[in-house]
């Protein structure tokens, strides 16, 4: 029997409310994990610049941007964004590793504020993504 909209089985809605909750809770956890560790993923991130490390940068940023987007912090995951594209496009610049301290000492400023938000986007956060944005067109780095 092929199963389609007509003879497929109906959940209740009991049942549908349960594993809509069920799912909630399942992301607040995983968003509080997300707060969590979000203070040693930027620690990782600081020493790879100071050791000019740009694998873990890429890597790093790669995964804090995934990971902030995911959880609804646009502005967390477009800075961290932009990291990722310095590590991976800016290799050949010499002012490279300097302006990576740059744009991660703006994510822990985003992070910070996001924190004392209560993790809501602020106009703060803006112009920081605004600084961050002209530093690396400034490179010809989001050609």
């Amino acid at each position: 029997m092929i199963v389609n909209k007509e003879n497929a089985p109906t959940m209740s809605e009991a049942t549908r409310a349960r594993i809509l909750a069920k799912g909630d809770q399942v992301m607040e956890e995983m968003a509080a994990e997300f707060h969590r560790e979000l203070p040693a993923i930027l620690t990782q991130l600081q020493g790879a610049a100071d050791n000019k490390d740009l694998e873990t940068i890429k890597r790093s940023a790669y995964q804090l941007k995934s990971s902030a987007s995911g959880f609804g912090k646009s502005t967390l995951g477009q800075g961290a964004s932009f990291l990722h594209v310095l590590a991976e496009r800016g290799a050949s610049k010499p002012e490279v590793f300097l302006l990576a301290g740059h744009l991660i000492n703006f994510l822990k400023e985003l992070a910070l504020i996001d924190e004392s938000a209560g993790y809501e986007e602020s106009e703060e956060t803006v112009s920081i993504m605004k600084a961050m944005y002209h530093e690396l067109s400034a490179l010809g780095l989001l050609d």
